[in-house]
């Protein structure tokens, strides 16, 4: 790399054939969203028209845990919204109680398709059995015989939002069943753009 200027500490200019990635948001404070069956936000982000450019990719990864102690056998319902889509929307099988949170972890990845109104993406859900580590959350299990919860790959429906001008961004959670046993806590998220010139 040379005779690249440096703008908010990304190289930037024609000598850059490989690109960057940053992080452009986070979200360090806790949010629970219980004992309420209404569509939550557990991640929302205005991101600046022009950020993606016809070929940049956004990343967002989202970390929490998962109660349901309320002798019932719930669902909730995770949804990725850009603009005025959903790009992803589905509902959970159906949690076990326990005593315990479970650990859960959310991926997404979306992109323009060299065109600033062309995107798609996908992403991983995950939810760990409930208890069983000697610290912190996600017991270590076969996953063949014990009922984690999750989806090993997201594909997202493709979608036509204008990234030229602002759009929102959010990830949303819904129980089906509102209980002050029933809780999703989201702890962190991080919001990182990639882009190549």
């Amino acid at each position: 790399m040379s005779d690249c200027a440096i703008i908010d500490g990304i190289p930037s200019g024609a000598a850059v054939s490989r690109g960057f990635v940053r992080q452009i948001d986070q979200a360090m404070t806790e949010l629970e969203v219980v004992n309420s069956i209404v569509e939550t936000d557990i991640y929302n982000f205005t991101l600046p028209g022009g950020t993606l450019g016809a070929n940049g990719a956004l990343r967002l990864r989202i970390t929490g845990d998962y109660l349901n102690n309320a002798f019932a056998a719930p669902t909730m319902t995770v949804a990725y919204r850009f603009g005025a889509s959903i790009s992803y929307q589905d509902a959970s099988i159906a949690i076990g109680s326990n005593v315990n949170r479970r650990a859960v972890f959310m991926e997404f990845f979306m992109g323009n398709r060299d065109d600033q109104a062309a995107q798609t993406g996908g992403g991983y859900l995950g939810m760990s059995d409930a208890g069983g580590t000697t610290r912190g959350l996600g017991n270590w299990v076969n996953l063949a015989t014990t009922a984690t919860i999750g989806t090993t790959a997201v594909q997202f429906d493709a979608t036509a939002i204008d990234t030229a001008v602002d759009q929102t961004l959010r990830v949303t959670v819904r129980h089906d069943t509102a209980n002050a046993n029933i809780s999703f806590r989201r702890q962190m998220a991080f919001l990182d753009v990639a882009f190549r010139p």
